[in-house]
């Protein structure tokens, strides 16, 4: 028996060996091996290549044990936050699958999944109009300018992702193509240009141009390509790492004016961020708790403190006319899972309520939902009397009265 023990813990020991030598090959190649430079228009300096764009150190240490805490998910269960939520005013306006929605001059304008046609609604919901004549199926995102008049839809056809810049004018909706390869995009605060993931052969391009793609400019090119765009501010471009509680993420920013490519954060496992400067929100793993710890820092990633909740911080929306507040959309109750991946995969869901938080003073004012909603894609009307998201679960479009 005892041989057998022997054997038995030789053989996990060599299967341990062999799966951090094959993580530890995959880092080097993707994260090191590939030499990254950062391109910029002309009349831009041109800067030292960057050796290794994924350092470690740096920041806190990523947060995986402690003890538990009555405002997170633990091992033994779903343990509830403290919100102390009073019951919202809240409709839903769009039963059918929304891509994305923006509010627009009093009214809302939405990318019907089912169509790809751009639609404006009345904000309870009536007067329905159809602004363009896309017909497009598979669509299954859309972002759009903070102004309202253009979009960003990714739609899949077959094997293959397409993505097409709109742009809307009186009743009518003009589109252009993107290139082929195009992963995540954004617009700038300004909605004068976009920036976009750019993937070609075994390397990537951050570019940005006009939402027409013309005048193009490469930002940053390097091995790594799963990178979602965060254009926060009109001279800067942060970076975030694709989420998993098995990698560590980062989140970087590109200085546009000076091609500086700077780490913020990490490493933490399974980062989140959401940037409002001179703000941040920003979540990692708490796999030991299977829960998330949501954290608070300036934009240039220093000033770290707890959140008086547990939120994902893409589950925010900023306010426009204070810059300490942000609504999120915080769960009631965090079931015990592997975040972000378990809540990606479709393996938990939340009944969140909204959070009012002051980032100042700390102060929180809560709203109950009418039901289990899983709040994704939050924005703000232009006066800040009502919040709008979309249910994760059935992709349903929502507007909850703000007092």
């Amino acid at each position: 028996m005892q041989e057998f023990i022997t054997t038995k813990r030789i053989i996990i020991a060599l299967a341990i060996l062999f799966v951090l030598f094959f993580a530890s090959g995959a880092i080097w190649y993707y994260f090191i091996r590939g030499n990254s430079s950062i391109n910029n228009n002309s009349n831009q300096p041109e800067p030292t290549p960057i050796e290794n764009p994924f350092p470690e150190g740096g920041g806190r240490e990523p947060v995986n044990g402690g003890s538990s805490s009555s405002s997170g998910g633990s091992d033994l269960g779903s343990v509830p936050q403290n919100l102390n939520a009073s019951q919202g005013d809240s409709t839903q306006i769009v039963p059918d699958a929304v891509a994305g929605a923006v509010f627009y001059k009093n009214r809302v304008r939405y990318v019907e999944k089912s169509s790809g046609n751009i639609f404006e609604i009345d904000l309870d919901g009536k007067n329905k109009t159809n602004l363009s004549n896309n017909k497009i199926s598979g669509v299954f995102d859309a972002v759009w300018s903070k102004q309202g008049t253009r979009a960003i839809i990714k739609y899949a056809s077959g094997d293959k992702i397409f993505t097409v810049s709109a742009a809307i004018t009186g009743s009518t909706t003009k589109t252009t193509i993107l290139p082929s390869g195009v992963k995540d995009a954004a617009f700038s605060p300004k909605g004068d240009r976009i920036a976009y993931v750019l993937v070609s052969g075994d390397s990537a391009s951050v570019i940005t141009a006009t939402p027409e793609n013309k005048n193009q400019a490469t930002r940053l090119k390097m091995k790594y390509s799963s990178w979602k765009i965060l254009w926060a501010e009109d001279n800067g471009i942060y970076l975030l790492s694709s989420p998993s509680a098995y990698l560590d993420g980062f989140l970087y920013k590109i200085t546009l004016s000076s091609g500086a490519f700077s780490k913020i954060l990490g490493p933490y496992p399974g980062l989140l961020a959401s940037v409002n400067t001179p703000s941040l929100i920003f979540s990692e793993t708490n796999q030991k708790e299977k829960t998330i710890n949501t954290f608070l820092a300036n934009s240039s990633g220093g000033n770290i403190g707890p959140l008086p909740i547990k939120a994902m911080p893409e589950k925010c929306a900023w306010s426009k006319k204070v810059k300490d507040v942000v609504f999120c959309a915080a769960p009631l109750i965090m079931p015990g899972a592997i975040y972000p991946d378990d809540w990606y995969m479709g393996k938990v869901s939340f009944g969140d309520a909204v959070v009012k938080i002051n980032i100042a003073s700390r102060a929180i004012i809560s709203f109950l939902l009418p039901k289990a909603i899983d709040t994704t894609k939050l924005f703000l009307s232009d006066d800040e009397t009502n919040l709008f998201f979309i249910n994760k679960t059935d992709e349903s479009l929502w507007r909850l009265r703000l007092p």
